[in-house]
């Protein structure tokens, strides 16, 4: 429900975590560029969901965010979604853990 509310309210997601989404979306059996496109077709992507590249103060703010959550075991994207949250001054939502 909680993302389903955000995905009406338009979201945000970096290309990094499209790329995670995909690759699952793959482990399952699913082409990622049917998915990709399809997802663009129905509008879903640009309007509910917009792809944020990960530029350089992007990947530095990643970076930063290393040392203060690597206790916590954060992964890679785990710190994408929080870089992207910050930058936006939105709230992150997760799947995981």
């Amino acid at each position: 429900m909680v993302v389903q509310q955000a995905l009406a309210d338009c979201a945000a997601i970096t290309a990094a975590n499209w790329a995670e989404a995909l690759s699952k979306a793959s482990d399952y059996g699913h082409d990622p560029d049917r998915v990709a496109d399809r997802m663009t077709a129905d509008g879903f992507i640009g309007s509910a969901l917009v792809i944020v590249p990960v530029d350089e103060p992007l990947a530095r703010e990643m970076a930063r965010l290393r040392r203060a959550t690597r206790a916590s075991g954060l992964s890679f994207g785990d710190r994408a979604c929080l870089a992207l949250g910050s930058r936006l001054g939105l709230p992150v939502i997760a799947a995981g853990r």
